[in-house]
């Protein structure tokens, strides 16, 4: 008989609290007209051991894709935890990860994402 899958409860825990930081941020970004889309990576792994089916499961960041009105992608936002408070991080396309502000504003953060977006239409981004 197929053994349960077994589930690291700690990181599972770890993604749902990241993830609920970035759901605070979403409607801010929303009432801004920038689209969003929060995804959660969840990694499978089936082998056998000693004969026996099993499987594990692990949870990976969070992210918070990021569109502006007209389509064109913003970059993506995750949860930097390396400050003494977890900050917003955006990454643009094909560049590095830049910490923002504290999860404990997200509306300061999503005001400084609308004027990014601001100042690259300006800058024809």
């Amino acid at each position: 008989m197929p053994r349960p899958l077994a589930s690291s409860i700690r990181s599972e825990k770890h993604s749902e609290k990241l993830a609920g930081y970035l759901s605070k941020l979403a409607p801010h970004l929303r009432a801004k007209g920038l689209s969003v889309l929060l995804s959660r990576p969840v990694k499978l792994r089936v082998g056998l051991q000693y004969g026996q089916a099993m499987g594990y499961l692990s949870y990976g960041p969070p992210e918070l894709d990021v569109w502006r009105s007209d389509g064109k992608p913003l970059g993506t936002i995750t949860v930097y935890e390396e400050a003494k408070e977890p900050e917003y991080a955006l990454r643009p396309r094909g560049g590095e990860p830049k910490p923002m502000c504290p999860v404990s504003d997200p509306k300061t953060a999503a005001d400084t994402l609308a004027a990014l977006v601001i100042l690259s239409s300006y800058w024809g981004g």
